[in-house]
Formats: C-alpha cells, sequence, structure tokens
C-alpha cells in the first residue's frame, strides 16, 4: 500500500471512531498507519494488552472490525481474549465477506455465542481468502458448528480450524467429521475437549480417515475416547495416506489401544508425531510399541507418552528400540514412574555423552548423584503443525 492507502485507512478508522463515540487508541492507529513492528498483523488480544493496560470495550472493536472492512494490507487479526458481542460478530462477518487480504483469524476465548458463530458462518460461504480461523474457547454449541459444518461444504480455501474447548458433544460433532470425508482444503482441524462422552464417534472418525486424502493434523485431546473408539479410529486409519498428526492426549485409553495403535504403525509409515500423554498405555503398550519401532516403522517421528503410569520394564524397552530405529528423534516420557531401569536406560540415549536422543528433544536430562542415574524435567513441548 501506499501513502494514500495508508491515510484512508487512518481516515476509516477516525470516522468509525467518531460513530461508536470512542477515541482513538494510538497504538491501534499505529497499525492501520502501518508503522507498528509486524505491519501485516493487527493484534489486540487482550492476553497482550494486559501488559499495556489496554482494556477494549465492545464499542471500539466495533470500530476496529469496521475499520477492517475497508481492504487493507492487514492479512493477520487477532482478538483473543476480548469479549465479541453478536453486533461485533455480524460486523466481522462482513469484513470476512469484503476483505481480500485477511489470511489468519484468532477469535478464540472472545465469548462467541451460537447467533455469533452464525454470522462468520455464513461470511465463509464466499470468502475465498482466509486461511485459518480460531474458535477455540467460545460457548457456542450445536447450532453454530452446525452452520460453520454447512459453510464448509462451500468454501474452498480455509486449512485450518480450531474449535476446541467449545460446548460441543459427539453428536454436534459428527457432522464436522462427515464434511471431512469429503473436505478437501482443511489440512488442520482441533475438535479437542467436548462436553460428554464420543459414544459412536468412533465409527465417524473412522470412516473420515479412510477416505479423506487431504487431512494433515488431527487434534482429539480430552473426548473421553476410549478403547473400543479407539479400534474404530485405527481402522480408518490403517487406509489413510496423509495424516502426518494424530493427538490422543488425555483420553481413557489402555494398553489394548497402544496395541492397536502399534498393529496400525507396522503398515503406516506416514504418520510422523503421536501424542499419546495423559492416558493409561501402561508398559504392555509401550511394549507394543517399541516392538514395532525396532523391527518395522521406520516413519514415526516424534511420540508423546508423559503420565501414563509406565515404569522402567517399558522405557527400558523403548530405550533399546530407539537404539536400532534412527527415524524416532523426539521422545518424551515425563510424569511416568522414572526407577532405577528407566534412569539408566535413557542415560544411555540422553545423556551428555549420548548422541541418540539430544536434549532439545526430549522433556526429561539425565544427572547423577553418588553414582546413582536420575532423570529430572527439562520442559515442556508442544508439537509443530
Amino acid at each position: 500500500m501506499d501513502a494514500d492507502d495508508f491515510h484512508m485507512q487512518k481516515k476509516t478508522y477516525f470516522d468509525a471512531c467518531a460513530k461508536y463515540g470512542e477515541e482513538p487508541i494510538s497504538s491501534i492507529m499505529e497499525s492501520f498507519e502501518g508503522i507498528s513492528n509486524d505491519a501485516d498483523c493487527l493484534n489486540i488480544s487482550a492476553k497482550k494488552s494486559a501488559a499495556s493496560n489496554l482494556n477494549l470495550s465492545n464499542a471500539h472493536i466495533c470500530v476496529i472490525f469496521t475499520t477492517l472492512k475497508r481492504d487493507c494490507y492487514i492479512t493477520k487479526v487477532d482478538v483473543s481474549y476480548n469479549v465479541i458481542s453478536e453486533e461485533a460478530c455480524a460486523i466481522m462477518g462482513k469484513v470476512i465477506f469484503n476483505n481480500t487480504r485477511l489470511k489468519h483469524l484468532n477469535m478464540s476465548m472472545c465469548s462467541i455465542t451460537d447467533i455469533g458463530c452464525m454470522y462468520l458462518a455464513k461470511a465463509l460461504e464466499t470468502n475465498v481468502r482466509l486461511l485459518s480461523l480460531d474458535l477455540s474457547g467460545n460457548p457456542f454449541g450445536m447450532r453454530g458448528l452446525y452452520r460453520i459444518a454447512s459453510s464448509l461444504q462451500v468454501n474452498d480455501t480455509l486449512r485450518m480450524i480450531n474449535i476446541a474447548h467449545t460446548d460441543q458433544t459427539n453428536v454436534s460433532l459428527v457432522p464436522m467429521f462427515t464434511l471431512l470425508k469429503h473436505n478437501e482444503t482443511l489440512f488442520i482441524v482441533d475438535f479437542s475437549r467436548t462436553l460428554g462422552p464420543v459414544s459412536n464417534l468412533g465409527d465417524h472418525i473412522s470412516d473420515c480417515l479412510a477416505v479423506n486424502n487431504r487431512l494433515r493434523d488431527l487434534i482429539l485431546q480430552r473426548i473421553s475416547l476410549t478403547d473400543e473408539q479407539c479400534f474404530k479410529l485405527c481402522q480408518g486409519l490403517r487406509f489413510n495416506r496423509k495424516l502426518r498428526l494424530l493427538d490422543l492426549s488425555g483420553n481413557k485409553l489402555s494398553c489394548d489401544s497402544a496395541k492397536e495403535l502399534s498393529v496400525v504403525l507396522t503398515h503406516n509409515q506416514i504418520l510422523k508425531q503421536l501424542v499419546l500423554s495423559s492416558n493409561d498405555i501402561r508398559d504392555k503398550g509401550l511394549i507394543a510399541l517399541a516392538e514395532v519401532l525396532a523391527c518395522s516403522n521406520k516413519g514415526l517421528e516424534k511420540l508423546w507418552l508423559n503420565n501414563n503410569s509406565i515404569t522402567g520394564e517399558g522405557l527400558s524397552t523403548l530405550a533399546s528400540a530407539l537404539k536400532v530405529n534412527r527415524s524416532v528423534t523426539h521422545v518424551y516420557i515425563w510424569g511416568n514412574k522414572l526407577d532405577n531401569r528407566a534412569c539408566n536406560a535413557f542415560t544411555e540415549i540422553c545423556g551428555t555423552e549420548a548422541t541418540r536422543i539430544f536434549k532439545d528433544n526430549t522433556d526429561v536430562i539425565p544427572y547423577v548423584v553418588d553414582g546413582v542415574n536420575y532423570l529430572a524435567e527439562l520442559g515442556h513441548y508442544t508439537y509443530s503443525h
């Protein structure tokens, strides 16, 4: 944009302030003038603004969204942790409808209701630029999600959608998985933390994975997934040749689920990241996974096993497998029973003189006291999309 464009954008902001009876805010004005540090990004997240004492009213949120209706250079907007009214959602719907440059929109934790969600969803039907939409942590439920699923049957540009920690149930998620059986554009979906048990959702996940040839990351944290549902998921995963990341952390999976996943990994060399943290796979489950990693799977690169009641028996088996397997570069085990056997085994593969697992690729670090090996927590690590 040239100087005239920036001037016009600034004027639009001032006019909107006058319309809503709001005083202009210098930091926001700088963003619209193109002189902020990140020129193409408008970050008014309440998390960020808390440090600068910027407390935006609903009226000023409407001012900002009204300004964005004018096509400008801004491609990323983060309004997370603000309270977004239905009126403001209606204006943002017009932004999504009119703006041809906005690519990334974060509206997480914004108190968006079903009605507010419907305004956003309607605009998605015609938008051809937005690539990522984060609606996590909002209280919209089945009505709002149904409208989104309907819009995504038409939209063919969105690559990532996050609806984690919204008021969804196993019933309301069904249309999304039905959509994913035919969707050719979504790469990343996060459906974590539903309100109730998943019931027959495993069948729908399985059907989706069996035929979807685009989905890359599937995040299903804390949806009360049981062994029975995981078995069904694995049936679809056997036929999938695109999924790179599967996050099943915080569910109700036992060693039986880990054994079923190990059968899948025998043939699936495409999956790169598997997150099983905060389940109950124990030693038997990990041993089954370790045997596959030692013998047949050469595709998996990152494995999360935190908080699974695993002892030295399972962890030492994994450490031995990793001496043979060279594809796994990241492994996370903190929160298990790190007895002497576990400490000795992981000291061999990630100690100061070891070169198998580097310290930046794990969450434990070995240390020695009176000739005895111990493991300390090194830090928490998240996966990469």
